[in-house]
């Protein structure tokens, strides 16, 4: 794992995600619900938003979240779903797998389309 860290920060940096995997991954029931809502930035974008908009920092919750799931972050970005701004982070696990997990930007906290609405 160790020798993969420099590439998956390369790809970090350049904003490539993982997409085509995508056929691995759990289901992402709080972004499907909120997909016409949702906007998601360019690297460029998500850059001026974090600097510019006091947002929690993305790679700090990487970390943390990998150590929790016990796999390695490979993309994260920075998305608009209805009113909340949402860093949407892909992990992948040993077996293979593929996770996807949503952060609020502000705080760092898990979210979903549920506690928005309920928030709301």
């Amino acid at each position: 794992m160790r020798c993969l860290r420099p590439l998956v920060l390369l790809v970090l940096a350049l904003g490539v995600t993982a997409a085509g995997a995508a056929d691995n991954a759990t289901p992402a029931a709080p972004a499907a619900r909120a997909e016409k809502e949702r906007t998601c930035f360019s690297a460029a974008e998500s850059r001026n938003r974090i600097v510019g908009g006091g947002l929690a920092d993305p790679f700090g919750i990487m970390r943390a979240k990998s150590r929790e799931l016990r796999a390695e972050a490979i993309s994260v970005r920075l998305c608009q779903i209805g009113p909340a701004l949402v860093y949407e982070i892909d992990f992948l696990r040993p077996d293979g797998r593929l996770l996807h997990a949503y952060f609020e930007a502000s705080s760092g906290k898990s979210w979903s389309a549920r506690s928005e609405k309920t928030a709301n």
